[in-house]
């Protein structure tokens, strides 16, 4: 797979996981002390409650402030693996469908996409063991499958490995390289 193409895969996800962890930093080390309560020439428990109640309603509108960049960058990321030629999917380790736009979904024969535990589906032991050599060798795998939504057409397939943020591999990654599936 081209450089390019896999930047374009996991730049946007590097990207949303930054932004992410930087909301969650910036929320963590906002703390109200007892001294700005007195500031506000109030008695210190008066003021420590609407100290406490004005940081509730802060971290609240920053909690809805997070929430709706997380649903946009998770928009954003929908179409990005939309708008991939060929078929895109992720499964986790347990084979349990994570994402997939619709020419995987369709390559795959399936009805509706997330959720799936793929496994337990007819067809899918090719794509199971390709799985399987990709994870042992931790290493990127081409190989050459029928999908199950589309017998008889061998395509060509590369799996990549998912870490995790502690370097765990977290699943697998498909590309079938197919412009359109009948």
């Amino acid at each position: 797979m081209p450089l390019q193409t896999y930047l374009w895969l996991v730049g946007p996800l590097v990207l949303f996981c930054f932004v992410l962890a930087l909301s969650v930093r910036r929320a963590a080390h906002r703390r109200v002390t007892l001294e700005m309560a007195r500031t506000r020439g109030r008695s210190s428990e008066a003021g420590l409650a609407s100290a406490m109640s004005d940081a509730l309603t802060r971290l609240r509108g920053q909690e809805l402030a997070h929430q709706a960049r997380y649903e946009a960058l998770a928009g954003f990321m929908e179409q990005v693996v939309e708008s991939l030629p060929g078929g895109v999917f992720v499964l986790g380790r347990d084979g349990n469908l994570r994402i997939a736009n619709t020419e995987a979904v369709r390559w795959l024969g399936l009805s509706r996409a997330e959720g799936q535990v793929l496994w337990t589906l007819d067809g899918t032991e090719p794509l199971r063991r390709v799985a399987q050599e990709c994870l042992q060798r931790m290493a990127r795998h081409d190989a050459t499958v029928v999908g199950p939504g589309a017998p008889g057409t061998a395509v060509p397939v590369t799996v990549m490995p998912l870490r995790a943020a502690d370097g765990d591999v977290d699943g697998v990654l498909y590309l079938v390289h197919v412009e359109h599936v009948a």
